[in-house]
This record gives C-alpha cells, structure tokens and sequence, in this order.
C-alpha cells in the first residue's frame, strides 16, 4: 500500500469547454462572409461549410473533432472537384482554404481547452480529496479508500482539547501546530506500510490493511503506544511559549465483525477511550455505541412520561454537622420512579436529559416539591443547579416565582453549583448569585478540587460553602497525597470564612480522618442512604462524630 494517498482526478464537465474553439471559428466565420468571392456567390454554403466544424470541436473534443472535421472537408473537396462545374471551382477554393485553415486553428485551440480542463480538473481533485492545511489526504479521499481494501485497520488520532489551544492562542497559532503534528506523525510511520490522512480539525487516520505485515495486536498497540508518547514528549513553539499535546487514539479493526464500517469502528473506540482517558482503544463489541443509542432511546422515552406524569421527585441526604453531630441540611437528589415503582437513580436520565435539553424541567421539579416539603420544616436544603439552568429565563424565572411564594424558605436554601461546569462562566454565575442571594440564599460549590479549581473566582463569587470532591474523599485513608489536597482546601476556605462539606463519607475511617481536619459538614452512606422522606439517622453514627 502506498504511503499516501493520492487524490484521484474525476472526471468532471467543464463549463467553459469550446469556449476559445468557438472563438477561432467565429472570427474565421466573418472573414468567410466578408470574402469578395464567397459573399457574393455562396452565402448557403458558407454558413454550414465553416460552423459545422465548429461544432464538431466543441462538442466532442480534440481527437473526434479533428476526424470528424477531415472528414466533413474530404466530403467538400469531393463535390468541388468531382460534382461542380470546372467554372465555379475557384469560388469553392476560397471556401476549402477557409475551412482548411478554420481546422488548422481549431486544433491547437482545441488542445489549449482540453489542458486547461485536465488542469481545472486536477484543482477540484486537490480541493475534494486532500487537506488545504497539510496537504494531506482527506475523509472523502479515506472513504474511497476504505472500500478497496478487504479487511482494513484503521487508526483515528485525535488531539484532547485542541479547542482551548484556538482558543488561547489563536486559529493561526492552531494551524501551525496541526501541521508540525503532521510532520511529527510521519517521521513515525514513514517505513510502515500504511496511508496518512487529515480529517476534521483536529485529527488524523492511518488505515492498515490486513496483509499480515503490520496486523497484530501487539504491533499495532506499539504503534499506538510510539505515537502517544512521541506526540507527548513533544513541545510545540507558540509565541515563545512552549506547549505540548496529548492524543487520544481509536483503532478499528475488520476482522471483529467484516459487516461492520471500520470507520465507524474507530470513531466508537475513539469516543470511548477519551471519555474513560484511556491514551488508546482497540473497538470492541462491549464498547459499540449503537447499543448506547438504543438504551438511550429507551430512557428518552422513560424520562419524557415521567416528566409529562410528574414522577420525578427528589430524595433525601442527610448532612451532619461536626460540632454538633446533628442533621443541619438535606440535598435533595433527584429519581425517577417509572409505573411500576421502581426507582431509577440520576445515571439512568441525566446525561440523556442534558442532550434531549431537558434538565432544566428536572431542575425547576425537584426545586417546587423540595420547596414544599421543606416550608414548614426547621432545616436548610440544597438544590443542584447547572450552567444550563442559570442561563435558562424560565428556571431563573421559576425559581424566583418559588421563593416569592414560600417566605419561610428565605435563608434556608442553598444551591450548589458544579464547579468544574460553571465556574468559569463567571458572569453569568454572578448574575444568578446576586438574584438569589437577595431572598436570603446561599451558594455551595459542589466537587471542588476535581480537576480545575478556580480559587480566584471562589474568593469573588461569596460562596457560603465548598463541596470537597467526593473522589478526594474516598481515598483520603489510603492517599497520603489526598489527605494533603483536602486540608488544604479546608485551610483555603477557612481564610475566606467558607465552610467546607465533606462528601462520600463511607465508613468510620473516613469520618475520623475529616474529623481531625476540623471539616465543617459531612455526608455519606455512612449516615445513611437518600430516602424520599426524611429519616432518623442513627444515634450511633452521629455519636462518631462527637469523638
């Protein structure tokens, strides 16, 4: 297989094919007519004599247009010499030497068109097949590609977050870097029998054929491995800044199921593999998507009727103060209950909720039937709240309408927003902020310290508390480096005057590592599931506390 594909020449119609032939003709035409001998005498054969070569030259191109016209000026030779009277033949002599020069001109004319043509062509080749950027070959060249080889292995290499480069940088800054990818990607497949293609923005494909040279799962992982690495260890020059990549990559393979689109193969595995941050996957049948869709669809149709029959409701989590070893707050933490009772946790409905843009009527749900629960009730509660339901007038709208009306609530809710999706879209944040806190409100920011925490904006936002990542949580008995980011979230919200709520507490090892960092508030299984009522916790576990 060739190194790289090379973009194919289609044959394509030319809209401007004859154009100079017809000019040629047409000058030749009027000197024809304007000819002292021929005007006069043979105006009825002029006219076909001279336009019908034309014709054969615009419409059929150089080769057949010059025979046909040979042919069309023997016939006429032949009736000026064989059919006419001797005394006319000079007339029709002029009339030959016009038609013999017509062709003569026609010819190079018709030569210069076709080249013309070819070279047009080979342009919307360049432009149909290959990458204007690397000048690589493209999708549509890959998918031509694809189709003549029987058992095809593909490789689809995406670059993580390229859009922040854009971003940051600049689009220039993005393209100079997609072409020394380019060139870094080919000085590491340049001995292996395989074709290199550019496809969307940000990625690149390498498709194998099985021919048993470079076909082995080993090999393949290498390659996979060589490139990840390679491309990591990289740094990439961008206004005196040095920055560096890194790569997800999607293999597919023919030989898992030979009905299946190889392409498509790729890009599953390419998804999956980003979305569990794995740096390569090999598609397999456990990770087909098109399995996802259709659950997805299943719980499309679950979440809309439970919408449209009002069974969304929220359960109940307990949240202990440390000092006091009581219950103070309860997050309200959204189910579905389907028609025979049964109770599907958030995982089953909110990612497909996000995409079918339905979240925001969970929110504005839970949010009314937590308000009434709670009205005559002594504790605060907490409402997850999203960038999507901030920027959504009728939930703003809603949620204002809801505190109008339930006076009682004023200083008694809260809503935590999730750090690592709205943080940084600070003006809107501030916006909401200002409007509840009007009515008494306060804010929490939930999974604090999950990647990337703006401290900054925490300081600027008044936020009343921060949630610590449940994921830092968990480990912190066996992670010394856990440890070591909690307490210093806790150090950091204490000088802000900002409690600080510790999640995920499992079990009594736990609660007595965030007992000795002095964490304000805890919530876990420890104290007890979420519930659709509000439960006892048991006086043993809160005694634990107190130690």
């Amino acid at each position: 297989m060739k190194k790289m594909a090379r973009a194919a020449d289609p044959v394509t119609p030319h809209a401007f094919s004859g154009d100079l032939s017809l000019g040629m003709s047409l000058l030749l035409l009027m000197a024809g007519l304007m000819t002292p001998l021929g005007f006069p005498l043979t105006p009825w054969l002029t006219y076909p004599v001279l336009v019908l070569p034309m014709f054969f030259f615009m419409l059929n191109g150089l080769v057949r247009g010059t025979l046909f016209s040979l042919l069309f000026l023997g016939l006429f030779y032949f009736e000026v010499s064989f059919l006419l009277p001797y005394s006319s033949s000079g007339v029709y002599t002029v009339e030959l030497r016009l038609i013999s020069a017509m062709i003569l001109v026609n010819i190079p004319a018709a030569w210069l068109q076709q080249r013309y043509r070819n070279r047009g062509n080979r342009h919307l080749a360049r432009l149909l097949y290959s990458d204007q950027l690397t000048g690589l070959p493209n999708r549509n060249q890959l998918i031509k590609d694809v189709q003549h080889i029987r058992t095809p292995i593909l490789f689809l290499i995406n670059i993580d977050d390229f859009k922040e480069i854009n971003d940051v940088f600049s689009p220039k800054a993005g393209d100079t870097i997609l072409r020394e990818l380019a060139e870094l990607i080919q000085s590491v497949i340049r001995d292996l029998p395989c074709s290199y293609y550019k496809l969307t923005a940000d990625e690149f494909a390498l498709l194998f054929e099985n021919s048993g040279d470079f076909s082995t799962r080993q090999q393949l992982s290498i390659l996979a491995e060589t490139l990840s690495s390679r491309i990591a260890a990289q740094e990439f020059s961008i206004d005196e800044s040095e920055i560096r990549l890194r790569v997800s990559i999607g293999i597919g393979d023919s030989r898992i199921n030979e009905n299946d689109n190889v392409l498509a193969q790729a890009d599953m595995a390419l998804k999956t593999a980003k979305k569990i941050h794995k740096p390569y996957l090999f598609f397999t049948q456990t990770i087909d998507t098109r399995e996802n869709y259709h659950k997805n669809i299943h719980s499309l149709k679950v979440l809309t009727e439970a919408l449209e029959h009002n069974r969304i409701v929220p359960y109940y989590m307990a949240i202990i103060n440390s000092n006091t070893g009581q219950p103070e707050s309860y997050e309200c933490l959204a189910r579905l209950i389907d028609p025979d009772g049964v109770v599907y946790p958030p995982h089953f409905f909110l990612e497909i909720s996000k995409k079918a843009r339905l979240y925001s009527l969970i929110t504005r749900m839970v949010f009314r039937k937590a308000a009434d629960y709670f009205n005559d009730l002594p504790y605060q509660f907490t409402v997850n709240i999203s960038m999507d339901d901030m920027d959504d007038p009728e939930t703003v709208s809603t949620i204002l309408e809801i505190l109008e009306t339930h006076p009682k609530l004023h200083n008694r809710v809260i809503f935590e927003i999730l750090e690592s999706e709205s943080i940084n879209n600070y003006p809107q944040v501030m916006t909401f902020i200002q409007l509840v806190k009007t009515y008494g409100c306060k804010i929490a920011i939930d999974d604090f310290g999950s990647g990337y925490s703006n401290f900054e904006n925490v300081s600027r936002l008044r936020v009343d508390y921060l949630k610590i990542n449940g994921a830092l949580v968990r480990n912190i008995v066996r992670s010394p480096q856990n440890r070591f980011i909690v307490e210093n979230i806790h150090n950091f919200a204490v000088g802000l005057g900002i409690k600080t709520v510790a999640e995920y507490v499992e079990d009594e090892s736990i609660l007595q590592h965030l007992k000795r960092m002095k964490i304000d508030y805890l919530q876990g299984y420890y104290f007890g599931a979420p519930a659709e009522d509000i439960l006892p916790v048991s006086e043993d576990r809160l005694l634990q506390t107190l130690k």
